[in-house]
């Protein structure tokens, strides 16, 4: 320090390694944000996944089924979506009204998942759907065989 309180010659050079340091940081974690490592979904736990899949499908939203499918099935998310949307036009008591994910299990990059869901006439239906790992992020994909 100087007699007026800066940073004499050397302190700068601290100042503004500190400053790069800090940009630095911020490039790295913009780029990992990019890139998608802090994202929501590539932590997501398979019942995540699966619990996604079953509120997406309870509102009728094709885009958050997609997201949750793996990709060879993201075909089956505007089938089914819109299916079940003519089918409530049809039947209002066809809508999935609650569901109860009874087991998940996973080895390596497969799993499966089983649930029960209830349609508002009080009808029940269980399944089980194959589960894989996609890119690191884990999906349902319905046509796979487990």
């Amino acid at each position: 320090m100087n007699d007026h309180g800066y940073p004499g010659p050397g302190g700068r050079k601290s100042l503004i390694a500190g400053i790069g340091a800090l940009v630095v940081a911020g490039l790295v974690t913009l780029v990992l944000l990019l890139a998608g490592v802090f994202s929501s979904d590539a932590s997501a736990t398979p019942r995540d996944q699966v619990k996604k899949l079953l509120e997406a499908t309870k509102a009728h939203d094709v885009g958050a089924a997609k997201k949750v499918l793996c990709v060879a099935d993201q075909g089956l998310a505007a089938q089914f979506v819109g299916h079940r949307r003519r089918r409530l036009e049809e039947d209002s008591g066809s809508a999935l009204k609650t569901y109860a994910i009874t087991s998940v299990r996973t080895s390596g990059t497969a799993g499966e998942a089983s649930f029960t869901i209830t349609d508002g006439s009080g009808r029940q239906a269980s399944a089980t759907v194959p589960l894989r790992k996609e890119r690191g992020t884990w999906k349902v994909c319905p046509r796979a065989s487990s």
